[in-house]
């Protein structure tokens, strides 16, 4: 009698719905930090080391701080975020922020740290009481994974560590209805599917709500990108890295990316003149932070450049406007847009 009571209290713990109530149900969609690219949840950087990720990872930050444009495709909302660089140095951050947006006063909306405690160390607890004092703050990037792990790590298996770390910051993030990013890094062998690439168990990616992957051979300035999730549609794009800017670019300019760039082109070209940033913002009606990505792109190009700190105009020498005439396009290999 006592083994069917105990077998009920089991049986009546089990909350149950039915296909059709499931179905006359209306749900929430998803919600999202960057509709269609970052939800909320817990998502994953892997690239190499020294292949570009961590300047990834300052110009999303840059660019949702900012409401501005990420990769050239991805228009970002206004948001505060909070930019774990475990990696480098604030005169580093610094040479950064100054080449990605030229603007000196920045915008007081992204918040950067180059140390914390470990997971297992007070790191959730500090957060949270970081958190209560920016509760606008809808982005945390952890740059890199293994700078916050915990030094004695729970689980008996490599999964279940894995697993275990990465889920404790997925709940993290979802309690509060935020995005976490979490930068890592990919192991050396080749394999056939993409996801198996990134280092260490697959308990890293199964509890990842996306999974980013950048790919760049050593000395190039080339890559692609990878893009999975479950909320959001598979897609693979080519990069350029903009040495002027230290931002990634899609490498095939957009017919839209196409008429920007030669819209500040004729804007230059008409005043004839030498224009500071904020100045071809305005008459191009666009934020100075991404006009500024914009004209990057036509300085790499050679059809504008830069005579002092935030001031442009267009070049001039005849042997350099037989460049200009694709300027407006990315001359490098790309990938499709395959979403």
């Amino acid at each position: 009698m006592k083994e069917k009571q105990e077998n009920q209290v089991v049986l009546n713990n089990l909350a149950t719905k039915t296909d059709s109530e499931i179905l006359a149900m209306e749900y929430e969609s998803p919600d999202f930090v960057v509709p269609g690219f970052i939800p909320v949840g817990l998502g994953i950087l892997a690239a190499k080391p020294k292949s570009g990720k961590s300047l990834m990872m300052m110009d999303l930050a840059n660019s949702l701080a900012n409401g501005s444009k990420f990769l050239g495709r991805f228009d970002l909302p206004e948001n505060e975020v909070l930019y774990l660089a475990l990696e480098d140095t604030e005169p580093r951050l610094q040479t950064r922020l100054i080449k990605l947006s030229e603007d000196p006063n920045g915008t007081g909306k992204l918040y950067c740290a180059t140390e914390c405690c470990r997971l297992d160390q007070g790191f959730f607890s500090d957060l949270e009481n970081w958190l209560s004092q920016k509760p606008a703050v809808k982005l945390i990037i952890v740059d890199t994974f293994n700078k916050v792990r915990r030094l004695k790590r729970r689980g008996t298996t490599p999964y279940e560590k894995d697993y275990n770390e990465i889920n404790e910051l997925k709940k993290f993030a979802d309690d509060r209805k935020i995005s976490i990013i979490v930068v890592h890094h990919l192991r050396k062998s080749e394999a056939k599917d993409i996801n198996d690439t990134i280092a260490g168990s697959t308990g890293i990616t199964a509890a990842a709500y996306a999974i980013y992957i950048l790919q760049k051979d050593r000395g190039s300035n080339f890559a692609n990108f990878y893009v999975t999730g479950r909320d959001i549609p598979d897609f693979e794009i080519g990069l350029t890295l903009n040495p002027e800017s230290l931002s990634w670019e899609i490498s095939t300019a957009s017919e839209e990316l196409t008429k920007e760039r030669a819209e500040i082109l004729d804007i230059l070209k008409k005043e004839n003149r030498a224009m500071r940033l904020g100045e071809i913002a305005s008459a191009v009606n666009k934020k100075k932070n991404n006009v500024h990505k914009l004209i990057s792109g036509l300085i790499v190009a050679g059809a504008v450049k830069k005579t002092g700190y935030g001031i442009y105009e267009l070049k001039t020498d005849p042997a350099e406007n037989n460049e200009n005439a694709t300027v407006c396009g990315e001359t490098s290999e790309s990938t499709e847009i395959a979403a």
